[in-house]
């Protein structure tokens, strides 16, 4: 496993869009992921004038996950509302078994709960993925249960394990 120094987050960015492209197509990536298969041509620069339009809102914050300066793959929160937020992640196959995921989720996670604010994140991940899972244990989130796959990408019989880490610090209780 990499040390943790050199695993950091930027903020994704046209000059991310080569390497995400390059990553993003291989097919094993799209396997377990909600990426398209076939990648689009266009996928990466889409990807990151939607993820500029999200943080904009404040609605998703998405980060090309760097080792050193090199762009290994995407992890971000979506959906954030309410004091909550979905993670998502994803390491392109030439960098597995590094340790990478699991830290880009960690410091994803660090950045919602401390810079947003909330007070919750969920994840999923489908059970056929236990590589996956393991990222989502070690980044301390905690299995709550598990759905039918609503997603049409995978078969209806998939289990999605479904997962989620509360704000690591008590709240405080606001008066009645």
């Amino acid at each position: 496993m990499a040390p943790r120094s050199t695993v950091r987050l930027a903020p994704l960015a046209p000059r991310h869009a080569p390497a995400i492209q390059r990553l993003a197509a291989d097919p094993l990536i799209a396997a377990t992921t909600l990426l398209p298969d076939p990648y689009p041509a266009d996928g990466a620069e889409r990807f990151v004038a939607a993820s500029a339009a999200a943080w904009a809102e404040g609605t998703a914050y998405t980060f090309a996950v760097l080792a050193g300066t090199e762009v290994v793959g995407a992890c971000g929160l979506k959906d954030v509302s309410d004091g909550q937020a979905e993670l998502g992640y994803w390491i392109g196959v030439p960098y597995w078994g590094r340790g990478y995921a699991t830290e880009a989720s960690r410091l994803a996670a660090a950045f919602g709960f401390e810079a947003l604010g909330l007070r919750r994140i969920t994840a999923h991940t489908l059970a056929r993925n236990p590589s996956s899972a393991r990222v989502l244990e070690k980044a301390s989130f905690r299995r709550v249960g598990e759905a039918r796959n609503p997603f049409a990408k995978w078969a209806p019989e998939d289990v999605i394990w479904l997962y989620v880490r509360e704000h690591p610090a008590p709240l405080e209780a606001s008066p009645a």
